[in-house]
């Protein structure tokens, strides 16, 4: 009788601690609290509002410039095609994607001088720290969370996000108001998928989840040695979807479906 308490208990413990570890890693799953930075930059990019995809898509078909849409049409869902839905979410990848290789570029040379055991000046201490804030990274100002840094900061791979959203929307017909598939922990602790007033915002919250959350830190570990690369990054993404054994095979499945081989170097 004592040793079979002895082996429940140890059965107890070795799923216990499994689980406590998933929960310490999913409750960092959170949506940000920092604003979308886009529609208040000096670009005065302005977004675009369609009552119809008909316009959208007219829209889209004689603009040389990149159109920013508010959301998408109520009825996007039935007459929008995977095509469209890729055109309407890649000025936002590709605008932030800017943002962050800039800010990626002031953290390399700051980093350099800090590997070279050089002095900051105020200006750059202050940078560092601003950056560290911004992507949740706690620690001094020094080589070590320098590069814990630069994992954060990186881009997110075109193909990759078109990938995932195209997977989390069965191709552009469901979770519009959210389609990059964000989940958070509500007011009642549980993990639901969350809902966004417009298209930024819903991008927004994922690439922060993807840049800061622990839940994705194998994801930013395989992208900081992959140099950025798209299809060779989907198999680190199961995080995303961390209860579905095939999701990666999904998603690989996918990127080939829709030939997003030509979004790598975008």
């Amino acid at each position: 009788m004592k040793y079979r308490l002895i082996f429940i208990m140890v059965c107890c413990v070795l799923g216990v601690v499994p689980y406590l570890i998933y929960q310490k890693h999913m409750q960092s799953l959170t949506a940000p609290d920092v604003v979308p930075e886009l529609f208040q930059t000096t670009e005065h990019v302005e977004p675009t509002a369609f009552a119809t995809t008909q316009a959208m898509a007219e829209a889209f078909q004689v603009s040389d410039k990149p159109i920013y849409i508010l959301s998408f049409p109520t009825d996007f869902d039935k007459a929008g095609t995977p095509e469209l839905f890729v055109q309407a979410l890649l000025p936002y990848v590709q605008w932030y994607n800017r943002q962050i290789s800039a800010e990626r570029q002031e953290l390399i040379a700051i980093a350099n001088k800090l590997w070279a055991h050089l002095p900051l000046t105020q200006a750059e201490s202050d940078r560092f720290a601003q950056l560290a804030n911004l992507y949740g990274e706690r620690g001094d100002i020094d080589p070590g969370t320098a590069y814990h840094l630069l994992e954060k900061i990186n881009v997110i791979p075109p193909a990759v996000a078109l990938t995932v959203a195209l997977q989390e929307t069965e191709g552009g017909k469901k979770y519009l108001d959210a389609p990059f598939g964000v989940f958070v922990w509500d007011e009642n602790n549980r993990y639901v998928r969350a809902a966004y007033p417009d298209l930024e915002q819903a991008y927004y919250a994922w690439l922060y989840q993807l840049n800061t959350a622990d839940a994705h830190a194998a994801f930013r570990a395989e992208r900081q040695q992959e140099r950025g690369r798209g299809y060779s990054l989907l198999s680190a993404l199961r995080s995303l979807s961390p209860h579905d054994g095939q999701y990666t095979d999904k998603l690989a499945k996918t990127y080939k479906q829709y030939q997003l081989i030509s979004f790598e170097e975008q």
